[in-house]
């Protein structure tokens, strides 16, 4: 997914080091993620992404229209831990005329328990 989007973003109530923000880092996507410890130290605003308040859709898409300078056009790819807040959030986004919008159904516990479910789940 991270590969396909023109930017990550990751709304969260807690974070320890969320690794998926370094991998997006790390092949270049700019980062749009939650105001919270763990994400803070990893999002250097208006360089390599945005930060936006925790459990605020409003500034999620303030923080998005920032990035995309309101070209509804640009892939995006929200998630979260269930997929329910980030299905919010893409409402919101769809309702507000963004065309390109994809939740990652399930959040990422179906994604890890698909890629192994073994996986502890926290």
């Amino acid at each position: 997914y991270i590969e396909d989007a023109h930017c990550f973003i990751l709304p969260s109530y807690r974070e320890g080091l969320p690794k998926s923000l370094l991998e997006a880092g790390s092949i270049g996507r700019p980062i749009l993620a939650s105001k919270v410890p763990g994400c803070k130290e990893i999002v250097e605003e208006g360089k390599n992404g945005y930060l936006f308040e925790a459990k605020s859709v409003k500034s999620l898409v303030i923080a998005i229209q920032k990035y995309i300078e309101l070209d509804k056009n640009k892939n995006i790819i929200v998630y979260c831990k269930s997929g329910k807040r980030s299905q919010r959030v893409c409402d919101y986004l769809i309702q507000n005329n963004f065309k390109n919008i994809q939740n990652l159904d399930g959040g990422i516990l179906a994604w890890a328990n698909k890629i192994d479910p073994t996986l502890l789940i926290f």
